[in-house]
């Protein structure tokens, strides 16, 4: 499996996790919170960065404020989210790695 797929595999699983966590600590107030979760898989080169977007209030709601203790959810969900994909990320950049040397050997 190719490192992009990989990725975007791990992104799904990501805004889902983020998503359990909302639920899991009952931050459901209207819903707009859980409907904002959004991944997007973003190039860089030959590297790639997933980025999470959510509604405005949602940093304040996982780090808190001077008024409210913090719920944290991010964190929680990139942990089991790194735990999951680390080795399949470490073979599927190997497994590229030793592709792209293939190919330039045989040139």
């Amino acid at each position: 499996m190719r490192v992009k797929d990989i990725l975007e595999e791990m992104g799904k699983d990501l805004e889902y996790e983020i998503k359990n966590q909302i639920q899991k600590f009952n931050k459901i107030k209207t819903g707009d919170m859980i409907r904002s979760i959004r991944y997007k898989l973003i190039p860089i080169g030959t590297n790639y960065r997933i980025e999470i977007s959510t509604i405005e209030y949602f940093k304040f709601v996982d780090e808190g404020t001077v008024k409210m203790a913090p719920t944290p959810m991010l964190q929680p969900a990139l942990d089991i989210i790194i735990r999951r994909y680390r080795p399949l990320i470490i073979k599927a950049y190997k497994e590229d790695i030793t592709d792209q040397l293939v190919k330039k050997l045989k040139k």
